[in-house]
């Protein structure tokens, strides 16, 4: 049992339902026992297993389960509990990164964010004027846009610019922190085009990863992070003039 407290790795959880049916963690049961490996639960699964009395848990490994006594239950309550606590720290703090990263992007939002303001910081000045120096070009009036067909509404290019120039990471898919992230890739799912090509309704089998893992909410992330969305607008379409 002290196994089970210290790494969930090779241990196994042995579940009945009292009930015909019961539905707990994101799985099934019914009175016939079913065997599941706790690295596929992950600790906040089977504290939600423990603590429902409509089903019956045995812990173990390699076949041999037995119900822990009330000692050992608290035991590893406090231990598992502490283990999912640990979890969902971790996708925070992924969460929290990606967020970071969306911050520095050099243009998010709008011509109007201060990536914006660098981005003219950097345009030089006409020959002669200002020497040494780097100069924003000259504002040029709305009336003036229009008669040389250059005017866009912004908000057409927002979906185009907001994208990051920096390269998506696994961890970057919303519902994939670091822990599944390191799963992926050491079953060869090693960046984001590649678990982008994978089909939703066939995914391959993951060691450690739990079957309530929502695949063809992440591949649809994925995809969007890779591709730029159907409707976002290309300069011709949207009235710029690129000079060719």
């Amino acid at each position: 049992m002290a196994g089970v407290i210290d790494n969930l790795d090779g241990a196994e959880v042995r579940v009945t339902s009292l009930p015909p049916k019961r539905r707990r963690a994101g799985f099934g049961f019914t009175r016939e026992p079913i065997v599941l490996a706790a690295t596929a639960i992950g600790a906040t699964g089977i504290v939600q297993l423990l603590g429902d009395p409509e089903l019956k848990v045995e812990l173990g490994a390699e076949g041999q389960f037995g119900l822990p006594s009330d000692a050992v239950l608290d035991e590893l309550l406090t231990a598992l509990r502490e283990m999912a606590d640990a979890e969902h720290a971790e996708v925070v703090a992924s969460d929290e990164g990606k967020a970071a990263r969306d911050a520095r992007a050099p243009i998010g939002g709008g011509q109007t964010g201060s990536g914006f303001a660098r981005e003219l910081d950097q345009v030089p000045a006409p020959p002669g004027e200002g020497a040494g120096t780097l100069q924003p070009p000259e504002p040029v009036a709305a009336a003036d846009l229009a008669t040389t067909g250059l005017a866009v509404d912004a908000r057409d290019l927002e979906p185009a610019m907001s994208r990051s120039a920096t390269p998506a990471e696994l961890a970057d898919v919303r519902g994939i922190g670091a822990a599944t992230a390191k799963k992926l890739t050491d079953a060869g799912i090693a960046s984001v085009s590649a678990f982008a090509e994978l089909d939703p309704a066939s995914p391959p089998t993951v060691a450690g990863l739990p079957r309530s893992f929502d695949w063809a909410a992440t591949i649809a992330d994925a995809r969007s992070l890779v591709s730029p969305p159907a409707d976002a607008p290309l300069a011709a379409d949207a009235g710029v003039d690129t000079g060719n």
